[in-house]
């Protein structure tokens, strides 16, 4: 039921915790770096990199709080919206796949429907799932036509990736996927990488912005590895 916390369990109650008192101080106009009430005050920069507090999505909960629902209804149709958008890139991809749509429906609907969308409401591994899907939905369409929305695509989704605290689920799915396709498809990598040298030569200024940003979004989570250390 959407009444209370009850529907959500393990892991999923601290990032709601946690969710709530960033996007209560957020509408506030404040960007809460300390946490008065964690241990009778601590710094909030863990659970901010945590639950990855620089992605958009999260404005969804404002959204749907504006529109008169309670802030745990807010944060549950959140997650299921969050979810649905990741089965939407998975779509997407398979469409580009199985080259049919109907197959690409099915596989859709499989995935909307299976075990995954319960694991939304007691893990965190629905903040690594949507970005993830249509990082290689953007991945595969980049390899096969290089446009500049797929390159956007790409770099938006790492932003996403890199600045959520648990990029491990990420890391090795795109890392075995890399290595399964050069140990099957060889000979195609340097088709590959003459269609991205080109893209780059061609869209220089895109390239160098993207990257920047990229690199920028690092910076949060280097800044968390160093303070780690040296605690």
């Amino acid at each position: 039921y959407l009444s209370g916390k009850a529907i959500l369990d393990s892991d999923a109650v601290s990032y709601y915790d946690h969710i709530k008192f960033y996007i209560d101080n957020l509408s506030r106009g404040v960007f809460p770096l300390w946490d008065p009430a964690w241990f009778c005050g601590a710094s909030n920069t863990f659970f901010l990199q945590r639950m990855g507090c620089f992605n958009p999505f999260l404005l969804l909960i404002l959204l749907f709080k504006g529109l008169g629902f309670s802030h745990t209804t807010a944060y549950l149709m959140y997650l299921m919206c969050y979810y649905f958008v990741g089965c939407l890139g998975f779509y997407f991809l398979a469409r580009i796949v199985i080259k049919d749509r109907i197959c690409a429906f099915a596989a859709f609907a499989l995935l909307l429907f299976s075990a995954l969308g319960t694991r939304i409401f007691d893990s965190f591994m629905i903040l690594m799932f949507t970005p993830t899907a249509w990082f290689f939905y953007f991945l595969v369409a980049f390899s096969q036509k290089p446009r500049r929305y797929a390159f956007v695509g790409l770099i938006f989704t790492l932003i996403i990736v890199v600045t959520t605290y648990i990029p491990f689920f990420f890391l090795l799915s795109v890392l075995s996927f890399l290595l399964f396709y050069g140990l099957v498809y060889g000979g195609h990598l340097k088709v590959l990488a003459l269609r991205y040298l080109k893209f780059i030569a061609d869209n220089k200024l895109l390239t160098v912005l993207c990257l920047m940003l990229l690199m920028a979004s690092m910076v949060p989570g280097y800044l968390f590895f160093i303070h780690a250390l040296l605690v």
